[in-house]
């Protein structure tokens, strides 16, 4: 902006003020002097220019004065688009702010400014959360990988020096290729719901689910790994019809976590944290009441250290857990609470180091949801 240019924008904005001005003397000049006239007493035009002089100048000294309060704010604005100021630059703004209509101005920038910061740190904090997630995810990609291509050419070896192996040797090779393809699917469908999550608006339908049933399901679908790791569960409930309303896919993604959970740590130890190598049992028990349904889920494994119980829904954090397995993401159990909290499902945590974890799913009973559900039942007729 040129030097000057304030005192420019400053005079366009008043000029159609100094104009009505002008025309406001000249009538009022023109009314006194044809008075005058009709009443056979004519005012002199020098006195009539005397007046219009001394509105002139009247005038003129108060638009100095109304420019000069300005100047300081108009200079400081004419600066700082000149030299691309920081946002940092409105609290200068407000001090050279002396008339009202120009504080209220720097109040709405400053809260213009408050916002778009908020918006930029929300956006820096994304795209942290997702660079730290593409590179964990990456380095969890390779161990698999890894793996089976190290099995695969152990079974190339097994054909070409014996092809006659026996099937029990080839099943175990075989068993172990399909529990790193788990492995690898588990990954990928954990980063898919990541994903997912940040639209979850647009993704959740509610719907009715008998819930025992609904978990015997997901329970099942898991036999090989339940097989796998000599764990072995049960599905028990005071009401084998309940039903829960919410969303089975994202209800049924807080329940894998928790499964998948159970198959890594729910193998027992004993006092000293070693393996026992004994079979283990996972309970997932079903109560009822008035203003809610609890799903409880309960292993005999390896538990959590008491700090880190208190951490455990953090993105990223493994604990002392973690430090024992390579594998793991710290992202299981923090889907599921950001998942349970889109759901307005309460989940809650208990562990005991060295003798199991409790993890509690409650879900409110919603009544404000029967006319939702009864209409898409009808939707669905």
């Amino acid at each position: 902006m040129r030097r000057g240019q304030a005192f420019k924008v400053y005079f366009r904005d008043m000029f159609g003020i100094m104009c009505w001005f002008v025309v406001g003397i000249v009538l009022t000049v023109t009314v006194v002097w044809l008075s005058g006239i009709a009443y056979h007493r004519p005012i002199p035009i020098s006195e009539l220019l005397y007046a219009i002089l001394l509105a002139l100048v009247m005038a003129s000294f108060g638009l100095a004065i109304h420019y000069f309060r300005r100047h300081p704010f108009l200079h400081l604005l004419e600066h700082q688009i000149e030299r691309l100021s920081t946002l940092d630059s409105v609290d200068a703004l407000m001090i050279a702010a002396h008339l009202g209509e120009h504080r209220m101005f720097v109040r709405l920038v400053k809260c213009y400014v408050q916002r778009a910061t908020e918006d930029v740190q929300r956006i820096e904090t994304k795209r942290t959360f997702y660079e730290h997630f593409t590179t964990r995810f990456a380095h969890q990609m390779k161990t698999p990988l890894a793996v089976l291509q190290l099995l695969m050419g152990e079974a190339r070896s097994q054909m070409a020096n014996d092809p006659q192996a026996s099937p029990s040797q080839v099943g175990e090779t075989l068993d172990a290729i399909e529990a790193e393809h788990q492995r690898l699917s588990e990954a990928i469908e954990t980063m898919l719901h990541t994903v997912r999550l940040q639209a979850f608006s647009f993704d959740a339908h509610m719907t009715e689910i008998r819930i025992t049933e609904f978990l015997r399901t997901i329970v099942n679908d898991h036999k090989s790994a339940w097989i796998r790791t000599r764990i072995y569960p049960h599905v028990e409930s005071d009401n084998p019809d309940a039903i829960v309303h919410t969303d089975e896919k994202w209800l049924g993604l807080i329940c894998e976590q928790v499964i998948r959970n159970a198959f890594q740590y729910g193998y027992p130890v004993d006092d000293s944290g070693n393996r026992t190598g004994e079979p283990s049992e996972f309970w997932v028990r079903v109560t009822t009441s008035d203003d809610a349904t609890h799903i409880i889920f309960t292993d005999h494994g390896i538990g959590m250290h008491a700090r880190d119980v208190r951490r455990a829904f953090e993105p990223f954090f493994t604990g002392q857990n973690g430090r024992s397995h390579s594998r793991a993401t710290g992202m299981g159990l923090y889907l599921a609470a950001e998942t349970a909290k889109r759901l307005g499902i309460q989940l809650d945590l208990a562990s005991t180091l060295h003798q199991g974890t409790t993890v509690r799913i409650t879900i409110p009973t919603a009544q404000y949801l029967s006319p939702y559900i009864t209409n898409q039942r009808d939707v669905q007729q």
